[in-house]
């Protein structure tokens, strides 16, 4: 095909069918199928995702294979970017908008568990290859490594102990990364354990208790973060281990 004739939706539609015989089809629905083409010429194009997790993961996943087979329909080396998101390029960008933005931004942080990638709130550069293994944290990274690997079946629970600042959360939202890499539709509960006794205490109050368990209880992951939160509460450590 030359980029001469093509138009942004000729040229996706061609790719697109290229990278669906290189790609899972799974990861390829989840990820791929929202992808639109922003500016295009003859020596590249932009490819805008719906938000910005989803552009970092195909980039750091996908970017060289999309690259390939780009170079591969054009007939010549073509430049391939990834940006995100067009969600926020369909707004205006007034005051009110950008604001809005922002607040989209942080409930994504902040919000209960999230059984989907793109609003986990786990951050997106915090993955398996760019942790450094330290001379104390070795058996961490495989644990980790191993349990993102196979769910339920390798160090079930797992507890990551250490002082602030070495890696617990890095390895928490690895694992998220790497269990959404190996399956795509797999669901993931990401909370922060003051949410988690928070959400507890009103569904003993609103007599939901059975909602609550069912929400936590139907995940193939829940990762609790700042879990020494726990310490002294008897009651929500015995419902945090029958969960």
């Amino acid at each position: 095909m030359t980029q001469s004739t093509a138009t942004p939706d000729t040229f996706w539609s061609s790719l697109r069918e290229n990278l669906l015989e290189v790609i899972p089809a799974d990861t390829f629905r989840v990820w791929f199928d929202n992808i639109r083409v922003g500016h295009m010429d003859e020596d590249g194009c932009e490819l805008l995702t719906p938000n910005e997790f989803s552009a970092i993961w195909i980039r750091d996943n996908y970017l060289d294979v999309i690259r390939q087979e780009a170079d591969k329909l054009v007939g010549y080396p073509y430049s391939v970017e990834l940006l995100g998101s067009y969600e926020d390029e369909e707004e205006s960008e007034t005051p009110q908008n950008r604001l809005k933005h922002t607040s989209k931004q942080k409930s994504t942080r902040t919000t209960g568990p999230s059984l989907h990638g793109r609003s986990l709130g786990i951050n997106p550069k915090n993955t398996f290859s760019n942790f450094i293994v330290g001379g104390g944290s070795e058996l961490a990274h495989a644990a980790c490594v191993a349990v993102s690997n196979a769910p339920a079946h390798a160090y079930n629970p797992l507890f990551l102990y250490g002082d602030t600042g070495l890696g617990k959360t890095h390895l928490m939202h690895a694992v998220a990364h790497q269990a959404l890499n190996r399956n795509p539709g797999c669901r993931i509960a990401y909370v922060s354990c003051e949410r988690f006794t928070n959400e507890f205490i009103r569904a003993i109050q609103e007599n939901t208790l059975t909602k609550f368990r069912s929400r936590y209880r139907s995940v193939d992951y829940l990762l609790i973060d700042d879990i020494q939160f726990l310490a002294g509460k008897e009651r929500i450590q015995e419902e945090f281990f029958h969960t």
